[in-house]
C-alpha cells in the first residue's frame, strides 16, 4: 500500500502532471524543481527587545543581508531599540560597530544594560557622503561585524550610494540600521528592507518586506523602559 496526491492535469517545470501518483515517482518526476526546508525557511534576522515588532517581521528583528531605515527624533528609542539588538551579539562575543557624527552612546549605560564594551567599536566624524560611503564598505569589507548602526542625524545619501550599500550588505550579510532624524522623502525605498517611523505613542512600519504596510506598533511601554538606557547618570554628590 502507497501513499498517493491527486493531480488535476496541467504542466509542472515542463512536465505534464495528472491522475495519481506515487510520492517516490514524484520525486522523480519534480526533480530539481523541489525545495529543501532550508531553502524555503525565512531569512535569518537579529531579534530586538521588542518582541510584538520581531513577531511582526519576517525576519524575527533586523534583517540580516539588508538596510532598516529608523526616522525618528532624539528621545524616541530609535538607538535604544538598535542596542537592544546588539547587545545579545555582544553577549555572544560577536563584534557590533557604532558610526556617528558625534558621542551619542554613553558607555556606563549602555554597560548596566548588559552590553559587553569589549565587542562595541565606535567611530565619529563629521557627516561626508563619500567618506562615509567608503567606512561603511571598509567595515563590511573587514568581515568583522553582522550588525552596524548608522546615525545620520539630518543627513542623506545619494540614491546611488543607497544601492551601493544594499547590494553590499545583502553580499556581506551584514546587518545595517540607519537613524535619520529628519523625515526625508525616501529616494530609493527599494533599497530598504525595513522602514520605520518613530512618534510618540506607536511605530510606523512604513515597509517591511513580505509583510502587509504600513502597519502601527503601540511603543509607549517599551519607550518608557528604553530611555533610562540613552541618559547620562549623574554622579553620586
Amino acid at each position: 500500500m502507497f501513499t498517493t496526491y491527486t493531480f488535476s492535469t496541467r504542466e509542472c517545470g515542463g512536465l505534464i502532471l495528472g491522475g495519481f501518483l506515487k510520492i517516490s515517482d514524484l520525486r522523480i518526476k519534480l526533480g530539481s524543481s523541489l525545495k529543501s526546508a532550508e531553502a524555503v525557511r525565512p531569512p535569518q534576522g537579529l531579534p530586538t527587545a521588542y518582541q510584538e515588532l520581531n513577531q511582526f517581521l519576517l525576519w524575527g528583528g533586523f534583517p540580516q543581508g539588508g538596510l532598516s531605515l529608523l526616522r525618528a527624533a532624539h528621545g524616541f528609542g530609535a538607538t535604544a531599540l538598535w542596542v537592544s539588538a546588539a547587545r545579545k551579539l555582544t553577549q555572544e562575543k560577536k563584534w557590533v560597530c557604532w558610526l556617528s557624527p558625534s558621542q551619542s552612546l554613553y558607555p556606563l549605560t549602555l554597560q548596566l544594560q548588559g552590553l559587553d564594551l569589549s565587542f562595541l567599536w565606535t567611530a565619529h566624524q563629521p557627516f561626508a557622503d563619500k567618506s562615509w560611503l567608503w567606512v561603511l564598505q571598509e567595515l563590511m569589507n573587514s568581515e568583522l561585524f553582522s550588525f552596524i548602526g548608522c546615525d545620520l542625524a539630518e543627513n542623506n545619501f545619494r540614491a546611488r550610494q543607497w544601492l551601493k550599500l544594499q547590494k553590499q550588505a545583502q553580499s556581506a550579510q551584514v546587518a545595517i540600521v540607519f537613524l535619520q532624524r529628519k523625515n526625508f522623502s525616501t529616494q530609493s525605498p527599494h533599497c530598504f528592507s525595513l522602514i520605520m517611523e518613530f512618534n510618540q505613542h506607536h511605530i510606523n512600519i512604513q515597509r517591511a518586506l513580505h509583510r502587509s504596510t504600513p502597519m502601527h506598533l503601540s511603543w509607549r511601554n517599551l519607550h518608557a523602559h528604553f530611555m533610562p538606557q540613552l541618559t547620562p547618570i549623574s554622579p553620586a554628590s
